[in-house]
C-alpha cells in the first residue's frame, strides 16, 4: 500500500501476511424458474425455484416481480421466505411474467431469467352435437 497525502506519497508498505479477509456481496440471480402446474388455475400461477449462489451470507428473502403483455415490471410480493410463490388475482387466459430476486443482508440480486405462465382457461361449449337412438342407447357424439 501507499499512503498519500498533500506532500506526497509514501514508499509501499511491506507485503501483509495472515489470513484473507472474505468480503461478502449480493447474491447470484435465482436460476431454473419452473412452472407448478398443479398450483396454477382460471385466476393463480404457481411457480419455484433454486438459489444459485448466496454471496457468502444467507439468503434472507425474495421479491416477486410480474408483466403482463408490456415491458413494466411490477413488484407483486416482498419478504417471501420460501422458494415457491403462488400469485393470485389473476384474469383467465392471459399470459403472465414472472421474475425474482434473492436477497441476503448486502442487497437483492440481479433479476432472474423470466418465466411465461399462460392462466387456465374454462374449455367452450362443444359444438357439432349429434344424437342417435341404437336399441337400448343413445348416442352422444360431438
Amino acid at each position: 500500500m501507499i499512503a498519500v497525502n498533500s506532500i506526497g506519497q509514501s514508499e509501499p508498505s511491506v507485503a501483509a501476511t495472515g489470513s484473507t479477509v472474505f468480503v461478502p456481496i449480493i447474491p447470484g440471480a435465482p436460476t431454473g424458474l419452473l412452472n407448478n402446474p398443479s398450483g396454477t388455475t382460471l385466476s393463480t400461477a404457481s411457480f419455484t425455484w433454486s438459489d444459485s449462489t448466496t454471496g457468502g451470507k444467507v439468503i434472507t428473502d425474495y421479491k416477486i416481480q410480474s408483466n403482463q403483455a408490456s415491458n413494466i415490471w411490477i413488484t407483486i410480493a416482498e419478504g417471501v421466505t420460501t422458494k415457491s410463490y403462488t400469485a393470485t388475482g389473476l384474469f383467465s387466459g392471459l399470459n403472465y411474467k414472472f421474475r425474482v430476486y434473492a436477497r441476503n443482508s448486502v442487497g437483492y440480486s440481479a433479476a432472474s431469467q423470466s418465466i411465461s405462465i399462460l392462466t387456465a382457461i374454462v374449455p367452450g361449449a362443444p359444438t357439432a352435437v349429434t344424437t342417435s337412438v341404437e336399441a337400448n342407447n343413445v348416442r352422444i357424439s360431438w
